[in-house]
């Protein structure tokens, strides 16, 4: 029965990365959902793109491990680029949504680091919900 589930749920996701793209599947998929794809870590954070640029930043600076080397913002996209330790470019896209979220695109290396861009995600999460804590402490 979770073979079902399994083949029912890839088989909706497949067409729509067909006919429109991986960044459809990823945005049916949810609030939490994210996809990595071709060594691209994608994702949508319902959040503004500027919080979300914000909290990038903020998670970035946070740890030793990254040096940003540029970092751009605009109306409708932003773009981090960092080095990480082990000298490999880190780049953080992000984009401005319908519906005022934000689709996040990681990519650690040449050939992508799905582990690394996942812990870099969560951080990304992590200080978004500290940044809301903070504004309602008492």
């Amino acid at each position: 029965m979770k073979k079902i589930g399994v083949l029912i749920g890839v088989s909706g996701v497949i067409p729509l990365c067909f006919f429109w793209g991986c960044t459809a599947a990823v945005v049916g998929m949810g609030e939490s959902a994210y996809n990595h794809v071709r060594g691209d870590f994608l994702g949508i954070i319902p959040e503004s793109l500027d919080k979300v640029y914000s909290a990038s930043l903020d998670a970035i600076r946070g740890t030793a491990k990254y040096q940003i080397i540029e970092q751009e913002l605009n109306a409708i996209a932003a773009n981090i680029t960092a080095y990480d330790s082990l000298s490999r470019k880190t780049t953080i896209s992000l984009t401005r949504t319908e519906h005022d979220q934000t689709q996040i695109q990681i990519r650690i290396g040449l050939a992508g680091d799905k582990l690394q861009s996942t812990y870099l995600y969560d951080r990304i999460r992590q200080t978004l919900k500290d940044q809301t804590r903070d504004k309602f402490v008492f």
